[in-house]
């Protein structure tokens, strides 16, 4: 439940910053729009930040009718699910019932995600993979400009997958399998029967 309460601060808070961005609540840092910041990025970390905010932005904008309420989704998902997991840490009696709902939830939410938004992760993939070619590894022995672009981003979209696996899906199925495991419903289980069986003052 650490890592589903991590997952949820985590969706919660890019909900939020992408509804924030839709909404024109926040504008951000000059240098994340300006293309030309790129370019006078000094170390490749930022330099490649850069690239992927950029565009990560421009497509989020472009698919505002999808990325909107996927955000609202994402904010509203992620704080329950950061509810959830802290009362599941805390042994609360009903926690597990609201903790499986909320992870269950999740789950769906980040395939949707994944799905819904593939035009954004298409443009970051495609901007990366130039970016890549013009200032990372050239262009690759036997392969023109084009092809090694769609290499890169062949990795990227790999990436990505790899990504949603581990640290999403996966996530949200451990904690499922674990909430699901009859020595889970015990330990929820073991504070309500204690309560009950408690000697009564007479």
């Amino acid at each position: 439940m650490c890592l589903t309460w991590v997952v949820g601060v985590l969706g919660a808070s890019s909900g939020c910053a992408n509804v924030a961005y839709l909404a024109g609540w926040y504008r951000p840092p000059p240098e994340t729009l300006d293309p030309g910041a790129i370019d006078a990025a000094s170390q490749p970390l930022v330099h490649s930040s850069r690239v992927v905010e950029q565009a990560r932005l421009r497509a989020t904008a472009d698919a505002h009718r999808v990325a909107f309420p996927l955000g609202i989704a994402k904010l509203l998902l992620g704080t329950l699910l950061v509810l959830a997991s802290a009362a599941a840490l805390a042994a609360r009696p009903s926690a597990r019932s609201l903790a499986l709902q909320a992870v269950a939830a999740s789950a769906l939410l980040a395939a949707l995600d994944h799905g819904l938004l593939g035009s954004v992760r298409d443009e970051v993939g495609r901007a990366v993979a130039a970016d890549m070619v013009e200032h990372g590894f050239g262009q690759l022995p036997d392969m023109s400009r084009e092809e090694s672009v769609a290499f890169f981003r062949g990795i990227y979209g790999a990436a990505e997958l790899l990504r949603l696996a581990l640290l999403e899906i996966g996530v949200y199925g451990g904690a499922l399998l674990a909430l699901t495991r009859a020595r889970t419903k015990a330990f929820f289980e073991a504070p309500a029967k204690t309560g009950t069986d408690a000697p009564q003052d007479r």
